[in-house]
């Protein structure tokens, strides 16, 4: 909503059509992720790094990231999508795992007097509501569905940084700072922003005057003509 927009907050949707946008621009060389949040949902997470692929395969122009403080859990996803991926010396990177969480208010309710009754069609329509415990059942539908998102987060990831999936896996979901997260395979380089920006600057200026000292070659046209 406004608020949560007002406040910094951005949406999956809103990153795809920035990151499209400055890919677009003809003003533009490459692109920097600047990335600090401790992650989000998982409705349309897939769907945006599916788009950011897209985007990046359809551009000749680079884009990188940099874990400036924080690209954790699903802002990791997103992160995971660049070229190059630069982490901060206190920056941290990972959380590479899924948590659903159940809220049972079952016993604030008997407090504040209030008891609820559910009238309903479909066996699992009330299943894991805030206002009973939650059943042995529901438990196993939430806990089959964290695994299935794990296993394609895990691949997803797995398959941006050139690991296994094992080894991503491996992670157990930790948080590495700094220099620990270039070991575990999840950043390249240590650096800042500003050397992020510099170095790209002085990449795309290296391209460009290799380019300019490339001369075509003259190109013969082959003669019918013969010696008498």
């Amino acid at each position: 909503g406004y608020l949560d927009a007002a406040s910094g907050l951005q949406a999956y949707g809103d990153i795809a059509d920035a990151i499209a946008a400055a890919m677009d621009d003809a003003s533009v060389s490459g692109v920097i992720l600047d990335v600090d949040s401790p992650g989000g949902e998982v409705g349309g997470l897939f769907d945006l790094v599916e788009q950011i692929q897209a985007i990046k395969s359809a551009s000749a122009k680079p884009l990188w990231a940099v874990a400036n403080e924080s690209a954790l859990s699903a802002a990791y996803a997103i992160a995971s999508t660049a070229d190059r991926l630069y982490v901060t010396r206190t920056g941290e990177a990972g959380s590479i795992g899924v948590v659903a969480v159940h809220i049972d208010e079952s016993g604030a309710d008997a407090k504040a007097g209030l008891a609820w009754t559910f009238v309903f069609a479909g066996e699992h329509k009330v299943d894991a509501n805030a206002h009973e415990p939650l059943s042995a059942r529901a438990r196993l539908t939430i806990q089959a569905d964290v695994e299935r998102l794990y296993s394609e987060f895990c691949a997803l990831v797995a398959a941006n940084r050139g690991l296994t999936v094992e080894n991503v896996r491996g992670t157990n979901a930790a948080i590495y700072r700094g220099e620990l997260a270039i070991w575990a395979g999840l950043a390249d380089r240590l650096g800042t922003l500003d050397l992020a920006v510099a170095e790209m600057a002085a990449e795309l200026d290296r391209a460009t005057q290799s380019r300019a000292l490339i001369k075509p070659t003259a190109k013969r046209s082959p003669s019918m003509a013969t010696n008498g």
